[in-house]
Formats: structure tokens, sequence, C-alpha cells
């Protein structure tokens, strides 16, 4: 069961025990060998928390290799070796006056579409884009004279 659970295929462990690989397919196939493989396992389990406090320590300790190791087997940096991909741009954050415009587009976009379902006039809105050429679908200087026809139209 120890040579299997190491990796050793039925065969050669066949042939150094003198028995046939069906004989040696039962027993790996077996109960005891389920319990055999939780045991190995319950002790590799018990091993993590004392791995996971040497790494803590080792990492208070600023030990350069050991926070490298795991910030590369966490993903968080490429492996030695493997060159980074630096073809992917980030987006470059909006200054604060482009972030201003984007959120009052925004906030008049949620504006126009109230007025737009529940049909109440907004004649501001209407006007200012009529100045800057910019066509609605729909007349939000006297939305309510059509309160009672259901439309659809696009923004």
């Amino acid at each position: 069961m120890q040579r299997y659970a190491c990796g050793q295929n039925q065969t050669a462990i066949a042939r150094q025990e003198g028995l046939n690989r069906e004989t040696i397919g039962r027993i790996v196939k077996s109960a005891e060998m389920d319990a055999f493989t939780e045991e190995i396992r319950e002790r590799w389990r018990g091993l993590c928390d004392s791995a996971v406090e040497s790494v803590r320590r080792l990492i208070a300790n600023d030990d350069k290799q050991t926070v490298y190791r795991v910030l590369e087997s966490n993903g968080i940096i490429p492996p030695q070796g493997q060159i980074q991909n630096t073809g992917a741009q980030t987006a470059a954050k909006p200054t604060g006056d482009a972030r201003v415009k984007e959120l009052m587009e925004a906030f008049a976009g949620v504006a126009i579409e109230r007025a737009r379902v529940f049909k109440t006039p907004f004649p501001e809105v209407q006007e200012v884009a009529d100045k800057i050429g910019v066509k609605l679908g729909f007349d939000l200087a006297g939305a309510s004279a059509d309160a009672g026809e259901e439309e659809d139209h696009e923004i």
C-alpha cells in the first residue's frame, strides 16, 4: 500500500512482491487502502498548521525569499523567469473634472429616463438637448400632454 501511495505502479509492485497484478489491484482498491490513504491525508493536513505558522514567522522576520515565494505561489507576482505581460494597459483614471462630467451624464440619463417613463415634463433638459443638437426621440417639454398614450421611444 505504501509503495502504491508513493506512486509506484501495480505491475512493479507485483513483480517485487512476487504476486500477480490482479491481487495487487484488489489490494489497492480495498477499504483498507482507502483507510490508509485517509490516514496519510490526515497526517499531511496536520502539518499544514505548522507550515503556515513557519511561513508567518519567516515573513515577520522579513525573509525576502519566503515573501517572494508566497506572492509567487498565490499568483500575485509572475514566477521567476516568466516574462510579465506588459501589453495589457490599465485604464487611465479620470481626472476630477472628467469624473464629475461622467457622473453628471449618468444623473442626466436617469432623469431623462424617469421623465420619459413617468411622462413628466422636463423642459430644461429638452432645451439643452435642442441647443446642443441631441435628439432624444421623445418630447420632454410637454411629456404630460401624452400621458394617456403608450409610446416606445429611443433615447
